[in-house]
């Protein structure tokens, strides 16, 4: 979408729920006029081939860093850490697994992520909202 500028910007990112669950969300936006179609092929194409592939060394290192950075963020405030303690003691009855956080981000392979793209990142668990923009001659 870089090369072909079919887009304006685009992004990933993911919304942590309770108990490990996670929202992955994309935002793409297109270069008026584009097909939309070719658009979501071209973002499938990418997820295809992470799922394919994997994360290359480099990838994998700067998620790890990203995620450590994040962690550490909410655990530096006294709202997030009580937050984290209370979520560990209802989730896993050990309000120390919150000190297991940092080894487990640090211990992810890049086999682990490719093989949790090839089970999430796929189009059967795919979903589309498609904003247009209102006609200029429109009334509202």
């Amino acid at each position: 979408m870089r090369r072909d500028k079919t887009a304006l910007s685009a992004g990933m990112g993911v919304n942590a729920l309770i108990a490990g669950n996670s929202l992955g969300l994309a935002s793409i936006r297109a270069v008026v006029g584009q097909d939309l179609d070719a658009v979501a092929s071209a973002v499938d194409d990418v997820l295809q081939r992470f799922a394919a592939d994997g994360p290359t060394d480099d990838e994998l290192a700067v998620a790890r860093v990203q995620a450590e950075r994040d962690w550490l963020d909410e655990m530096g405030t006294a709202a997030g850490r009580a937050d984290a303690l209370s979520g560990c003691a209802l989730l896993f009855d050990d309000p120390d697994v919150l000190n297991q956080r940092l080894p487990l981000l640090r211990s992810i392979t890049a086999r682990e992520v490719q093989e949790a793209a090839e089970a999430w990142l796929v189009p059967a668990v795919n979903a589309q909202v498609r904003i247009h923009p209102a006609d200029s001659g429109a009334t509202a």
